[in-house]
């Protein structure tokens, strides 16, 4: 090889590695959503931008009855194609890469808000006591539309709105306080006198009157006063006390029960 062509030839290994040098680099004067990429490696040039991208990212919200939650960077994050626009923008071009929000675990997220605005509707309940009866107000739950809610946030994201609703409706609870109260009429009223100084006496009719307070008898159906008030001895809790045999007063277990009975 003479020496004109070995000239020839080390320009020729120059130049090749010249471009191997510049490849990989993005076009001067490039900008992608303000950022000014120009020379940087493809990799720089990607992180630069996503970096703005991220800070500028709208968090999406979504209005609850019992609150608002926040979407935002790093929980919502976006899809973009930087990467094709660093590697084909031409020299000095001023371009807006297309970004997609997406929240990853979005069916996570929105089934623990749903979780939370939820409630399950409560009955009415009845108590009797000595004073009668009292009773405690139903309460109305709540149920969310989760299938509404993830079409609806799908479609925030798509087209980059910032905020959708959670829609819920009210679910009636199945016993109310004018059921109740329907249910629970007087019916009759029956009151007895006896001496409250003979406590062993008083303490049988207490206890007896005790255990057949609240007692539900449903129509048709027979209540036993000796299966709820049990047999009159000690091991039952009753007490001697003066008891009506033949027509006289004598000592024995559980004087006082046969007022109640009646």
């Amino acid at each position: 090889m003479n020496k004109r062509k070995r000239v020839l030839a080390l320009l020729l290994a120059g130049s090749f590695f010249f471009c191997l040098g510049a490849a990989g680099r993005v076009r001067e004067g490039v900008c992608i959503n303000g950022v000014n990429v120009g020379g940087m490696s493809y990799a720089e040039a990607e992180k630069a931008v996503r970096e703005r991208i991220a800070s500028e990212l709208a968090p999406l919200t979504i209005k609850a009855p019992f609150g608002e939650y926040v979407l935002q960077y790093p929980h919502l994050s976006f899809t973009d194609n930087v990467k094709k626009l660093v590697k084909e923008a031409g020299k000095g071009a001023q371009l807006t890469a297309s970004v997609e929000r997406v929240v990853v675990d979005l069916e996570e997220q929105l089934f623990a808000i749903c979780a939370q605005n939820a409630r399950p509707p409560v009955d009415a309940a009845l108590t009797f006591t000595a004073e009668g009866f009292s009773y405690a107000r139903e309460r109305e739950g709540v149920c969310c539309d989760y299938a509404r809610l993830q079409r609806e946030a799908l479609r925030a994201l798509k087209v980059g709105e910032g905020a959708v609703t959670l829609h819920v409706r009210g679910v009636r609870p199945r016993v109310t306080e004018a059921d109740l109260r329907a249910r629970t009429q007087l019916l009759s009223a029956f009151e007895t006198a006896f001496d409250g100084g003979n406590a062993a006496r008083a303490h049988n009719i207490r206890l007896a009157a005790e255990r057949l307070s609240g007692s539900v008898i449903a129509p048709g159906q027979l209540l036993s006063f000796n299966e709820c008030v049990g047999k009159r001895t000690a091991e039952n809790g009753f007490l001697p006390a003066p008891v009506i045999v033949g027509g006289e007063y004598v000592a024995g277990t559980g004087g006082g029960v046969c007022q109640v009975s009646t």
